[in-house]
Parts: C-alpha cells; structure tokens; sequence
C-alpha cells in the first residue's frame, strides 16, 4: 500500500498509524494485516484512555516501544533490533529507568547512604521547582485564555450590532 504511515527506526517519535502498521508488518506479516491494524489501533488508543501511553497522535518511540514489548503476544517486538525503548525497573522502596537502543546519559547509584540522600533531596528540589513552573504556566494559560474569551465576546456583540463595535 502507497503512502501509508509506518515507523522507521532511529525516529524519536512515532505517531498511532505508524505505530500501528510497524507492529502489524512486524507480528503479522502477509494476510490479515488490515484487521491487525485495527485491532493493534485500538489497542493503542485503549492504553492512552487508560494513561498507560501519553495521548495525543505522536508518542516517544521508547515510550511506545517500552510498553509495547511488555503485551501480550507482541512479545517478539523485542528481537527486533533498533528499536529504542524504555524499561522502568522496580524495585521495593526505589524505581530506575533504563533506555536501550539510544544513548542516554545518567548517574550510578552510589554505595554510600549519605550521597544517595543527598541526590534524592537534589531530585527532590528540582521536582518542587517543576511543579512550581507547572502551576505557573497554567496560570499564565488561562489568563490568556480568559483574554481570548472576553475577545471573542466582544466581537460577537460587535457583530450583532452591525460593526465593529462603533455602532450605537
């Protein structure tokens, strides 16, 4: 089929429809691929209702990769070679992600207690900075959002009395 969306591997990102065909020519060559399509579509879609995939149209390759390989029967996604993905590991009382198939810079857990702690409280910091900024921003959005609605109105009113908002 011309023209169809379908991932290429090393691209950061990567949308439904070509997430969709990716997995479908990969698990289910040949025959059937139409109906494979659909089903792996709504599988997607399902996983974003859910919130176990960011929503939107275009997802991070490793996102979608890391949890694409831990469903049922798309196991076999994981020997295909290039493909980047993100695998979180948990463990009791901490958690750590690692990404394969991209590199990716990070720290080693250090031995010592005292420089753990001083990292956590480091990740700590920056978290309350973030959420800070977050809650900044979306102030700043709805103030600007404020401002477009009371636009709007006014040039709806302007619009029923004929004008731009000159005529009495």
């Amino acid at each position: 089929m011309a023209g169809r969306d379908v991932y290429q591997i090393g691209q950061p990102t990567i949308t439904k429809p070509a997430a969709a065909n990716f997995v479908a020519e990969e698990l289910f060559p040949g025959r059937g691929r139409r109906t494979a399509y659909q089903r792996i579509h709504s599988r997607i879609t399902e996983a974003q209702r859910k919130g176990e995939l960011p929503k939107g149209q275009s997802i991070s390759a490793d996102v979608f990769f890391g949890w694409a390989v831990e469903q049922k029967g798309w196991e076999a996604l994981r020997s295909v070679t290039g493909l980047p993905m993100s695998i979180s590991i948990l463990v009791k009382g901490t958690s750590a992600t690692a990404q394969v198939g991209s590199d990716v810079s990070g720290f080693l857990i250090p031995a010592d207690c005292e420089e753990l702690k001083r990292h956590y409280i480091a990740a700590i910091h920056k978290l309350e900075i973030a959420e800070r900024e977050i809650i900044l921003l979306k102030k700043q959005l709805a103030d600007i959002q404020a401002a477009k609605k009371a636009r709007s109105m006014k040039m709806s009113e302007a619009g029923k009395q004929g004008g731009r908002g000159n005529a009495k």
